[in-house]
C-alpha cells in the first residue's frame, strides 16, 4: 500500500518519490504538509524578547496585517511563546485583538500609523515564496485600538523570584476558525494586564487564494 497524505481539502494523494512508501503519515510533515509544500505557510518571530501589553493598548504588540491588496486570506495558525525574563507577580492570558479597514499603507490618519514590518520566513525553506500579509512583531501604533475578542489557551504566572536552574517551559497554541480578509489585522495582547515577564514569541500562518465568492 502506499503512503498517502490527507490535504486540507479532504482529497487523500499518495506520497510519490519523496518518501518511503511504509513511512507513517504522521511522519511525513505534520498536518499542514500540504500547504507547506505549496508554499503558503510562514512563520514570524520576535529576535528580541518583549513584554506582551494589554489588550488597551495601541502601540508596540505583536501584529500580524493582510493588506487589501494582498490578493490572500491569511489564516493563523500557530502561536508559541517562550519566557525570556522574569517579572514582577502578573496572572494573565495572552489574547487576540482584531481591526478591520486597515488597508495597504501606513500613514498618519490609516488605521496604523506606524508599522516596522519584519520580514517572515516561509515554511518551504528553500522555495522563495514571498509572504503577502505583514508582520510586525514590536514596532507598531493603532491610530485606534483593536477589539478584544479571543483568548488563547495560553495562561501565564511568574511568581518573581530568581529561577532555579534547569528547563524553561514554552507554551503553544493552535488557531482555530480565524480567518482574515485582505484589509484586517489581529495583535497579540494579554489580558487583563501587561506582562511584566518578557517571552519570545513566534506565529505560524498560512496565506490562501482569495476568491471573494466564496466569502460573505
Amino acid at each position: 500500500m502506499k503512503a498517502q497524505i490527507v490535504g486540507l481539502d479532504g482529497n487523500a494523494r499518495d506520497i510519490k518519490g519523496l518518501f518511503n512508501d511504509s513511512l507513517p503519515m504522521a511522519q511525513v510533515g505534520g498536518k499542514y504538509f500540504d500547504w507547506v509544500r505549496k508554499g503558503y505557510v510562514f512563520t514570524g518571530f520576535t529576535a528580541t524578547p518583549l513584554s506582551i501589553l494589554a489588550y488597551t493598548s495601541a502601540t508596540n504588540v505583536p501584529s500580524l496585517w493582510n493588506p487589501d491588496d494582498s490578493g490572500k486570506i491569511v489564516v493563523p495558525l500557530i502561536l508559541k511563546a517562550t519566557p525570556s525574563a522574569e517579572g514582577t507577580v502578573v496572572i494573565h492570558s495572552l489574547g487576540i485583538n482584531y481591526k478591520v479597514n486597515c488597508g495597504s499603507h501606513v500613514g498618519t490618519a490609516a488605521p496604523y500609523s506606524v508599522f516596522t514590518e519584519v520580514a517572515a520566513v516561509n515554511n518551504l525553506i528553500g522555495g522563495g515564496v514571498q509572504q503577502k500579509a505583514k508582520w510586525s512583531p514590536a514596532t507598531n501604533t493603532l491610530t485606534a485600538v483593536g477589539t478584544l475578542f479571543d483568548l488563547t489557551s495560553i495562561g501565564l504566572w511568574v511568581d518573581g523570584t530568581p529561577a532555579v536552574s534547569g528547563p524553561v517551559t514554552g507554551f503553544k497554541f493552535e488557531f482555530d476558525a480565524l480567518i482574515l480578509k485582505p484589509g484586517s489585522a489581529i495583535q497579540i495582547v494579554s489580558t487583563p494586564a501587561a506582562s511584566s515577564t518578557t517571552y519570545s514569541v513566534a506565529l505560524t500562518w498560512a496565506e490562501l487564494p482569495y476568491d471573494p465568492k466564496e466569502f460573505a
